[in-house]
């Protein structure tokens, strides 16, 4: 449901006039032509089935609000796609990336402070962002 969604909040964002400014939380797994540099079993065995099997209508669901998005230009989009959620304790110098993350996973309080920072001037708008926690 996340392009159902997402499709509201920018129809929403459109009818009040104020708001141009949106930060969308995907999968770094639902980066089109995702590079193969994590080993042959990740690459080959457990990304596919995950993609293709398990999580095919997320992932798919995904990739039709990354779609979507793409065709927003009067709003100021960004994407941020994470490694693979996991707990942690605070905020890491983490990584970012444009379009797929480079490491396999990213803590939580990385994911926030990633999507705060991306409101900033600095902030992608109209790419992928893909943090990632060193």
């Amino acid at each position: 449901m996340y392009s159902v969604g997402t499709r509201a909040i920018v129809d929403g964002m459109r009818a009040s006039g104020h708001c141009r400014r949106v930060i969308v939380v995907s999968s770094g797994l639902s980066a089109p032509n995702l590079p193969k540099v994590r080993g042959f079993v990740q690459d080959r065995i457990m990304v596919p089935l995950l993609l293709h099997v398990i999580g095919r209508t997320l992932y798919e669901d995904m990739l039709r609000m990354e779609d979507y998005l793409a065709t927003c230009n009067d709003i100021a989009w960004t994407i941020i796609r994470p490694g693979r959620l996991i707990n942690g304790t605070g905020i890491s110098t983490y990584r970012l990336d444009i379009d797929f993350p480079v490491g396999n996973v990213t803590t939580r309080p990385d994911l926030a402070a990633a999507m705060l920072a991306e409101l900033g001037p600095n902030g992608h708008v109209h790419q992928n962002a893909s943090p990632t926690t060193r």
